[in-house]
């Protein structure tokens, strides 16, 4: 294939991802990688992607269902009613863009794209030869941006590489979607910093994901930051395993509407498999001090989504208040890439 019969190849890829995405809306072994497989042209730099959602499917409780009528001795806020919060957190990949599942299948859908790209380097050197790619070796950590650092817990990430894309825009714009993605992959650790700005029906959408994978044990952290200029909508979230059965999960969200804006926090964590707890609070307006005590809720949760057994006391190292996202965290502006620095 040549360059501009690759590139075309390429665009169509992200446009599907693009149409999919935007708009308004147990085997316990180690993680398995995806993906292109070995590269040569990046020596030992990438081995193969991972998917994260086989290893989120792990330790995070089955997607979540609304039941036909909530269940008396559960807070309706939960699981009633035409948006339930655990329809907000935990819904089917494509249901709510907000939702865990969303979130990381989105992740290892544009991970795998640059899998390819890598894969097609490899065979036919186009990267080399593009005006829109490149292919770069990292010799420094890469600066996280100031007003990111503190929703994703970190200053700087240590990389290897970063492939950065600018793909040809429509009449009128310069690019319509740009894709950059560090990585560090070897045998045992796998380390991704996956930026992506896009334009689809004259609205842009941006979102920044860290991740890292244990390849050996499969510990995981995943972190994304998103924001949505056609709904002004954002959003943070962290997974997490812990240990070697539990997770650990916090989300909130910010949505700028026309009479009204609004906070919403989600805490949690436990084993998918017995119990596990969730803490809600809301803020309304969304820069507002203090919560909305009367919409605070917090509930203890057995594997199907009925009321636990357990004390939610016992769940406090998951529901500490400390772990909200809090306003000051959410981007309320598109992102700007770290590889741009």
């Amino acid at each position: 294939m040549g360059n501009k019969g690759l590139l075309y190849a390429l665009s169509a890829i992200f446009l599907i991802v693009g149409l999919a995405f935007i708009g308004c809306s147990d085997d316990d072994s180690a993680a398995t990688p995806t993906g292109s497989g070995d590269t040569g042209g990046t020596g030992d730099a990438m081995i193969g992607f991972t998917e994260y959602q086989e290893i989120v499917q792990q330790v995070v409780p089955a997607a979540f269902s609304a039941p036909s009528t909530a269940p008396g001795a559960i807070d309706p806020i939960w699981n009633g009613g035409d948006y339930p919060l655990l329809g907000k957190v935990l819904s089917p990949a494509g249901e709510e863009p907000m939702s865990l599942y969303s979130n990381v299948e989105r992740l290892d859908m544009v991970v795998e794209e640059v899998a390819f790209m890598l894969a097609m380097n490899d065979s036919t050197g186009w990267v080399e030869d593009s005006s829109w790619a490149e292919l770069i070796e990292l010799t420094a950590p890469v600066a996280i941006p100031t007003a990111y650092q503190s929703a994703l817990g970190m200053s700087s990430v240590e990389l290897d590489h970063v492939l950065k894309a600018q793909f040809p825009g429509d009449t009128g714009v310069s690019s319509n979607h740009t894709s950059h993605i560090g990585f560090t992959s070897n045998d045992t650790v796998q380390t991704v910093l996956l930026y992506e700005k896009m334009l689809y029906d004259g609205n842009w959408d941006s979102f920044l994901f860290y991740a890292y994978v244990n390849l050996v044990d499969s510990t995981l952290d995943i972190r994304g930051l998103f924001y949505k200029v056609e709904e002004d909508a954002a959003w943070a979230y962290q997974i997490q395993t812990v240990g070697e059965t539990d997770f650990g999960y916090r989300m909130s969200w910010h949505a700028d509407c026309p009479d009204f804006s609004l906070l919403g926090c989600i805490l949690g964590g436990g084993n998918k498999d017995e119990e596990f707890a969730l803490r809600y609070r809301e803020f309304n307006p969304a820069d507002s001090v203090a919560y909305r005590a009367e919409a605070e809720a917090q509930q203890v949760f057995d594997a199907s989504y009925a009321e636990g057994t357990g004390l939610i006391s016992s769940y406090s190292d998951y529901l500490n208040e400390d772990l909200f996202y809090t306003y000051d965290q959410i981007p309320l502006s598109l992102l700007v890439s770290p590889f741009d620095e």
